[in-house]
């Protein structure tokens, strides 16, 4: 339920308190903020669990053999487990699902041109690192092809599938290019701290757990990537991925062209 989009005019948001849980993340924009209190909501629920079920074993423990005290502190502690069984699946299921599920940002603004759009047609020409890369992840993006993790064939069918590693593996290779792997968890065995963000490069791959993506400019602001079952490959927001604590795959290190 939490707003996804906004056409709204472009500002800036710094909050005065820091979200608990959030001291990693830095938080520029209301967004990002909402992203915060989203995942401070998780472990609430989980703090909230914990209390009802000892305020359930209290009660079951002073109950002193009363049926109807001990089957209420039964209830509670069930109760307990199972709302916090259903916060944690739901939140698994939409990450399973298409990780941007999980992102609050706000959609490109075609109209106003603001620095949080993402140009429909693409980054600007990367101005360092591996274009070569790039050029193949938008070539595979151009063709529609399509996320099924089961069916990927690096966009070489009819119609073309892919997931968010083979779109890595793929581009990687068709570049000339040592593959850092076909699996997001191979791939960020391989991968290191980022430190500065403004070092990243166009090619450069970065890892969050179970996730891939493709840096597509200076500084990685924009990303390209697979997410989805059904659906494309698609531009999104880079910082994102840096503000969770992304690791880097460095193309110049794969690629002696880059």
């Amino acid at each position: 339920m939490l707003p996804v989009a906004s056409q709204a005019a472009t500002f800036s948001y710094s909050p005065l308190e820091k979200i608990p849980g959030s001291d990693t993340v830095v938080i520029t924009d209301f967004y990002t903020y909402v992203q915060a209190i989203y995942k401070f909501g998780i472990w609430a629920v989980g703090i909230a669990a914990l209390l009802m079920i000892t305020i359930g074993g209290y009660m079951y423990i002073t109950s002193a053999g009363n049926n109807t005290s001990m089957e209420k502190a039964k209830s509670v502690i069930s109760d307990a487990i199972i709302g916090l069984i259903l916060a944690l699946l739901a939140y698994l299921l939409l990450y399973v699902i298409n990780p941007d599920l999980l992102t609050v940002q706000r959609l490109p603004n075609v109209a106003t041109g603001g620095p949080a759009a993402i140009p429909p047609t693409g980054p600007a020409t990367p101005g360092g690192g591996c274009s070569k890369i790039v050029s193949a992840a938008q070539n595979m993006m151009n063709a529609g092809c399509i996320y099924d993790q089961s069916r990927r064939n690096g966009c070489t069918g009819s119609p073309g599938y892919t997931d968010c590693s083979n779109l890595v593996d793929t581009t990687y290779k068709q570049s000339g290019c040592t593959s850092p792997g076909n699996l997001s968890s191979t791939i960020a065995g391989k991968a290191e701290a980022i430190g500065d963000s403004s070092t990243l490069k166009p090619g450069d791959v970065l890892s969050v757990p179970g996730h891939v993506v493709i840096c597509a400019n200076d500084g990685c602001t924009q990303v390209i990537g697979a997410a989805g079952v059904g659906k494309n490959i698609k531009y999104s927001n880079g910082s994102y991925y840096i503000n969770q604590g992304a690791t880097v795959v460095r193309a110049s290190k794969l690629c002696s062209a880059c």
